[in-house]
């Protein structure tokens, strides 16, 4: 038997007899597709990684796994290519699922691959980006297949026996079944259809609503396009306006081109708006007061930010006793106030721009200005020597707020009407704010009242009320239900909407 026989790409793994070692410290196990990724990997202390060598997944080497590690998470690259690459290896290995067994895929963003990736994130941020991204293998499966169906009966026909098919391969009759049974209900679920609205012309507008047939029509704050509007009122459609809002500005064209305004929003069957002010201003034009309801803001709805505990420990291990202060949704003109803030602060400044774009400009800044500076987007974890963080990255803001006892949010030292403040209560957070804060006005006053945020007006008032919070032994523990009701505005939609749709207007 010649050498080249002995050897076949299907049946092995690279880095095999390194990695199995780890079984006994380890349940799961990286899946890359070449051997560059796995040196790059075990060279930023992930040891857990074989490779497939470029070959297609096997049912063999997934055997082969299974005897070792419970959580196989294949990992290939972030490319086209690497996506295919995905697909094939979903639907040779679902075969070889076991009830005590899991295997997961994770992607990578375009044009990375996992040597590229670990190199620029680090170890840290690779596994967290794991834990986060996984994807069990009939979610992948699932998502893959739907993406590729239309809303018609022979399309969804198609997709359906395609998913029972794949469904059947699998060896183990428990895990067939359940597997089965989440295609199935996952295929049942209400669907969502995303489309561009059309333009707000007569002929687009009618052709729209011919087409669609729709029950109902919902916008939401300030989308008033009178043709669609016409139309809808000449079939006789219901239509909804959520979440009104005016700026001071607004308020003032509206009530200078009083006759237009009045016409345009008796168009709608009924107006839920955010405040008093702006059904005061709709009422004084001419609209029917019976048709508006003063609910608060839906962006108040918002379940509570998620948190990542692991992280926050991760972080607060460096830190220690160290302070720290967060300088949340800032803009530019912000950025150099609050850094000029901290040096005279001292601790840990956090800043989470408003644009997550902005990140390395306001890192630049920083170290302009003599900070030893970190960006989140490069490295996971923060260094002991770290004076500033940047938090450039999406989805990290609950984080930031368990972190801090207090934080300025933007978009009030400069005009842009200053941030919803109710995330940062909702995390236990003590807030300062700039005078400009007309978008959520209402909100920050009653705070102020029960002296949960504080007015700043510059570099002098952010330096006093930070080190007044950090020395103050009081805590923030009310419940924003009593200041605030958080759900207001969304139950009144739920329950105005339920009501067209069964008594049609």
């Amino acid at each position: 038997m010649c050498i080249r026989d002995s050897f076949k790409k299907g049946s092995n793994l690279y880095n095999l007899d390194s990695a199995r070692k780890l079984s006994n410290k380890l349940d799961h196990i990286y899946l890359v597709e070449g051997y560059m990724d796995v040196v790059g990997l075990s060279k930023n202390g992930i040891e857990n990684v074989v490779a497939n060598l470029g070959t297609s997944l096997t049912d063999k080497q997934i055997l082969t796994l299974n005897q070792f590690f419970d959580d196989i998470i294949i990992c290939f690259d972030g490319d086209e290519s690497g996506y295919k690459a995905a697909v094939r290896a979903a639907e040779n290995s679902i075969k070889e699922l076991r009830p005590e067994k899991q295997i997961s895929f994770l992607f990578l963003p375009d044009k990375e691959d996992p040597d590229s990736y670990v190199n620029k994130h680090g170890r840290n941020y690779f596994v967290d980006f794991t834990t986060q991204s996984k994807l069990s293998i009939h979610q992948f499966i699932f998502s893959h297949y739907k993406k590729q169906t239309e809303n018609n009966p022979s399309s969804m026909a198609i997709f359906e026996k395609k998913l029972r098919s794949i469904a059947n391969t699998i060896k183990d009759d428990f895990i067939k079944k359940y597997v089965l049974e989440y295609f199935l209900e996952k295929i049942s679920e209400p669907q969502i259809i995303h489309r561009m609205a059309p333009y707000d012309t007569f002929f687009v507008s009618k052709r729209f609503l011919k087409y669609w047939e729709p029950d109902l029509a919902v916008r939401v704050e300030s989308e008033i396009w009178p043709r669609i509007l016409l139309e809808l009122k000449k079939n006789k459609i219901p239509n909804f306006l959520l979440n009104a809002r005016f700026s001071k500005k607004s308020i003032l064209r509206i009530e200078k081109q009083a006759e237009s305004a009045s016409f345009l929003f008796s168009l709608f069957d009924r107006i839920h708006v955010q405040e008093k002010s702006t059904e005061e201003t709709l009422t004084k034009v001419g609209v029917e007061r019976q048709k508006i309801k003063v609910t608060g803001s839906l962006k108040d709805s918002r379940e509570i930010l998620p948190v990542n505990e692991d992280i926050i420990k991760q972080f607060q291990t460096v830190i220690g006793e160290q302070k720290i202060w967060l300088a949340a949704c800032t803009h530019p003109g912000e950025d150099e106030i609050v850094l000029k803030a901290h040096k005279k602060i001292g601790g840990l400044l956090l800043i989470a721009p408003r644009h997550i774009e902005r990140g390395k400009q306001i890192a630049s800044l920083s170290r302009s200005m003599g900070f030893s500076t970190q960006l989140r987007s490069k490295s996971a974890n923060i260094r002991p020597e770290t004076v500033v963080y940047v938090a450039d990255t999406m989805g990290e803001m609950g984080i930031w707020y368990s972190l801090s006892k207090a934080a300025f949010i933007g978009g009030s030292l400069v005009d842009k009407g200053g941030h919803n403040p109710v995330e940062a209560m909702q995390l236990n957070t003590f807030i300062l704010h700039g005078p400009h804060i007309y978008n959520s006005e209402e909100k920050y006053k009653k705070l102020q009242r029960v002296g949960l945020c504080f007015r700043v007006s510059g570099e002098k008032d952010i330096v006093e009320q930070i080190l007044r919070l950090q020395g103050s032994n009081k805590k923030l523990r009310l419940s924003l239900n009593l200041l605030i009701d958080t759900h207001t505005a969304l139950k009144e939609a739920l329950s105005d909407i339920n009501f067209i749709l069964t008594h049609q207007l």
